[in-house]
Order: structure tokens, then sequence, then C-alpha cells
């Protein structure tokens, strides 16, 4: 399983936030900057299963487009049985969605 880990904390605004995805995920530089290219990007079918790991989750959700990140990500794992998005609160317990 390939495992991504992305900082809440260095995405505080819209565009922040899609350059940063945009690397860390490696998005094709032709993927759109707005959350329904997000979706899409983390539905596509792909052979090898991904784990998202996302930590600074209070910290990401602060932001304006925070809560729509972190939504937008629950949401694909729950379409695609090859995707796991883990909230890392940085102490001793994870959530798995």
């Amino acid at each position: 399983m390939k495992t991504i880990v992305l900082d809440g904390g260095l995405m505080p605004t819209r565009e922040e936030a899609y350059a940063y995805l945009t690397q860390q995920l490696e998005l094709p530089d032709f993927c759109g900057k707005n959350l329904d290219a997000l979706y899409d990007a983390l539905t596509a079918e792909t052979a090898v299963p991904t784990r998202l790991v996302v930590c600074r989750r209070e910290q990401l959700e602060q932001w304006s487009y925070g809560a729509s990140l972190l939504e937008t990500m629950t949401d694909a794992a729950r379409e695609n049985p090859n995707l796991q998005v883990i909230f890392d609160s940085g102490a001793d317990t994870a959530f798995y969605i």
C-alpha cells in the first residue's frame, strides 16, 4: 500500500492547498484546482491501494477551505475501495475512513 502524508498546517489557503496537494498526490498539471477535480483524482481507478494520512487535521479545519477538503477526501475514500484516509490527531489515536 502506498502511503502519502498530508500536513494540514501547510494548506492555509485554497491556492496553497492545491499547490501542496498537486505535489504530494502527484496530480497532473492539467488537473483542475477545485474540489470536483480532486474528488475525481482520488476516486480514479488505480492498481495500487493508497493511504492518505492527514496530520494536523484540527489546524486544517480552521482554514476557510479546510473543512471542504476534508469532506472531499472522506467522500472519495467511501467511493474508492483502494483509498484509505486516516486523520492523525498527533496523539496516540488515529481516525480511519
